[in-house]
């Protein structure tokens, strides 16, 4: 018996393969199996069937994938107490500070507590479009990022949530720590950013399938070794900051995974950087309802006002 799965594409998603965005989009097929199905005609974008799996997805676009129940093992996701602040919520929407260290939701490493275990538990009320096991989650900040995440209790919300990420009509500043000084007060990125051709777990400016990358960064203060930025990204892509200040030579402190320092020396101490230094501070975007524009922000957590407050010393 054929059951059909129904996945909304995220905005991170944006640009992936068909069959990648299917695997990854945690339906219980890998991505040769996700093949097999779009090659039969299984698979359709939007109620259009495709039968190229290369295809590439855009955020907010609609899967539907026709399989035998069977072929589909769907992820147990139990609810489970989780710490986070809730700075708002309604009727439709809830805005939450995520702390550094919490998962979105579970992925290859199995976590056993995420954000998407949290919401369970904190709230009767979470949106069902898109993939089960990121109930409400309409767009993601890594692991080590902390700061602002919107999610959505009503399916349209997340809809019109979803569309205006896709339409980059949300607005999203960051705080971040980056490696020394920069020759301006201010500046733009353009560097196209995809996977990278080597490191499955990393994105770069070289890749085989680079998509349309901007991000703007502003100078806030000069510290010893390093400067405190104001960030704005007008596309989307995964790591798509920590890339490009990567790419410039000035990569965030404590960002292993793109070559940040991890550790400075100061005149009577060293400092280890636990995680890398960025951190979503605020977003604007128009209510799914009442169609009011909305702010909400995230105080700079502890660890970043610590290491701000070290590298206002000398080195």
């Amino acid at each position: 018996m054929k059951e059909e799965k129904t996945r909304t594409v995220p905005p991170q998603f944006d640009g992936l393969r068909l069959d990648a965005c299917i695997a990854q989009l945690e339906t219980g097929l890998t991505r040769s199996k996700a093949k097999i199905l779009i090659d039969k005609g299984l698979v359709s974008i939007n109620a259009r069937q495709t039968k190229k799996a290369s295809q590439r997805v855009a955020a907010g676009d609609r899967i539907v994938i026709a399989v035998e129940k069977s072929e589909i093992a769907p992820p147990e996701l139990v609810p489970k107490p989780t710490t986070f602040e809730i700075i708002h919520e309604d009727q439709s929407i809830i805005v939450i500070n995520k702390p550094a260290g919490l998962c979105m939701y579970p992925g290859a490493g199995k976590e056993e507590e995420t954000l998407a275990h949290g919401l369970l538990h904190h709230f009767s009320e979470l949106s069902k479009e898109g993939d089960p096991s990121r109930p409400g989650i309409v767009h993601r900040l890594d692991k080590d990022t902390s700061g602002i995440v919107v999610i959505a209790k009503t399916d349209m919300a997340h809809a019109h949530l979803s569309r205006a990420f896709k339409e980059r009509s949300i607005k999203k500043i960051y705080l971040a720590i980056c490696r020394g000084h920069l020759d301006d007060l201010h500046g733009t990125i353009d560097f196209p950013i995809g996977r990278h051709p080597l490191h499955r777990k990393k994105m770069s400016i070289v890749s085989r399938a680079p998509r349309h990358a901007i991000t703007q960064w502003e100078v806030i203060e000069e510290l010893q070794c390093a400067t405190f930025l104001k960030v704005r990204i007008l596309t989307g892509r995964t790591h798509q900051i920590r890339v490009h200040m990567a790419a410039i030579g000035h990569g965030l402190l404590g960002d292993r995974l793109y070559g940040g320092p991890i550790k400075l020396h100061l005149k009577k101490r060293s400092l280890t950087i636990p995680r890398q230094m960025l951190h979503a501070h605020s977003i604007t975007f128009i209510h799914p309802e009442n169609h009011r524009e909305l702010e909400f922000t995230a105080p700079i957590p502890e660890d970043m006002m610590h290491l701000i407050t070290a590298l206002r010393h000398s080195c």
